[in-house]
């Protein structure tokens, strides 16, 4: 075998490895949030949040199309991101469901997700791509992204650090939902 074709072998299994862990990963995240959305849905049907408009600001006025595992394969197909940014996003949704009267569910879990992957990146990585990049990704208009980004740090009352062991912690939670 020549150079070049290790080279290229080297290469293909390295994608390969890649792929296997990023779909390891889609569907741990995505069995996650869906968990918290059906448990929502129990848990919230006849009880008010007490905070509508906090929750109007990320909903969409009807359910997506595109399935949540779907979405977060696009979102990684054309982004491009570190698992740990994966890792502080889910760490941001939980945040902002904690800190505000945010419910995860149907209606706007795919907008606060592609916000909390934007978080994520502008906090983790040093190269990204510009918000409009990210709102073609996600389905939706530059101003409406803008506005989502605007809303979520508000809510997460500017709290974008994540100590070593509370990474640590989610990370070992999400690598535990991989192995399912």
């Amino acid at each position: 075998m020549s150079d070049n074709e290790t080279e290229n072998t080297d290469h293909t299994d390295r994608a390969e490895n890649e792929l296997h862990k990023n779909k390891a990963i889609i569907a741990g995240l995505t069995t996650i949030l869906n968990e918290i959305i059906e448990e929502n849905i129990i848990k919230f049907t006849n009880e008010s949040t007490g905070s509508k408009n906090k929750t109007e600001t990320f909903s969409a006025k009807k359910i997506p199309g595109i399935s949540l595992e779907n979405y977060l394969t696009r979102i990684l197909k054309y982004s491009n991101i570190e698992e740990s940014t994966l890792i502080i996003s889910l760490i941001y949704l939980d945040r902002i469901c904690e800190k505000s009267m945010v419910k995860l569910s149907k209606l706007n879990i795919h907008r606060l997700l592609i916000t909390s992957i934007l978080v994520a990146i502008k906090f983790n990585e040093d190269d990204y791509f510009s918000n409009q990049h990210y709102a073609k990704v996600g389905g939706i208009t530059i101003d409406e992204l803008n506005t989502l980004e605007e809303n979520f740090i508000d809510a997460l009352e500017w709290e974008t650090w994540v100590y070593v062991d509370i990474y640590e912690k989610y990370n070992i939670y999400l690598q535990n939902y991989t192995k399912k």
